[in-house]
């Protein structure tokens, strides 16, 4: 239980703090501004993306963990289990924005979904690159 969770919280974590910087990143290319003002108003912006996510995705948290307790207590083989967190997560992520994007109507779907692509990179990446054995699995 306890690996679930800090497996979970790593995960979750890095999405929040590195989503940003991926969305930040691609905006900088495309639009290829580098003023000094440009950029704090881009920090200030980034710690209020970071703000805002954190607070957005507790609730979608909380049912990462409980897709990865379950996966970590249903004994199936390693490949499987990280397939059905993967998966799982990445449509949570999917579902999370989109709903949020019907609740804040009047937002920029391109800006909306590029943020939730970052999320969804994020979120996949950290569940391949933190190692997460399952108690009860078999070996790959």
């Amino acid at each position: 239980m306890k690996q679930a969770i800090v497996y979970s919280f790593k995960v979750w974590l890095t999405s929040v703090i590195a989503a940003p910087i991926i969305f930040f990143l691609i905006n900088f290319i495309s639009t290829g501004i580098s003023s000094n003002i440009f950029q704090l108003v881009n920090f200030l912006f980034y710690l209020y993306i970071v703000l805002a996510t954190a607070v957005a995705s507790v609730i979608t948290w909380l049912i990462f963990y409980a897709i990865i307790y379950f996966v970590s207590r249903s004994g199936w083989p390693n490949r499987i289990g990280l397939l059905a967190i993967f998966s799982s997560s990445e449509l949570l992520v999917v579902v999370t924005f989109k709903l949020f994007l019907v609740l804040l109507n009047g937002f920029d779907n391109t800006t909306f979904n590029t943020l939730m692509l970052c999320h969804c990179i994020c979120i996949g990446g950290g569940i391949l690159y933190y190692k997460f054995e399952p108690e009860n699995s078999e070996p790959n």
